[in-house]
């Protein structure tokens, strides 16, 4: 993405790394928005690793709230000796945790 080596990504090297990617649906524009913490108008290193950090850490949010709600049966918002149990059997509604 860095075209021209200078360790840094600005707007439009941003949007043509974007389009190499066919599932991004995100705006150049916010992207910069979102990284650029020092607005400045590019994007250093640090400042990617912060908000692929930050990106990361959201993802496994929701994959911990994910596996959650598949033990959280009925839906309470909280885990019962029977649902923990159930979970521990490897057996869940409709199947296995094998299938």
């Amino acid at each position: 993405m860095d075209r021209n080596g200078d360790g840094v990504l600005d707007r439009e090297e941003l949007a043509a790394g974007l389009k190499n990617w066919e599932s991004a649906s995100v705006e150049p524009a916010q992207l910069l928005a979102v990284l650029d913490t020092d607005r400045d108008g590019k994007i250093q290193y640090s400042e990617f690793l912060s908000g692929t950090r930050a990106l990361r850490e959201s993802l496994t949010d929701q994959m911990l709230q994910m596996a959650f709600d598949m033990i959280d049966l009925d839906a309470d918002g909280f885990l019962s000796v029977s649902e923990l149990r159930t979970m521990l059997s490897g057996s869940v509604p409709g199947g296995s945790l094998a299938d």
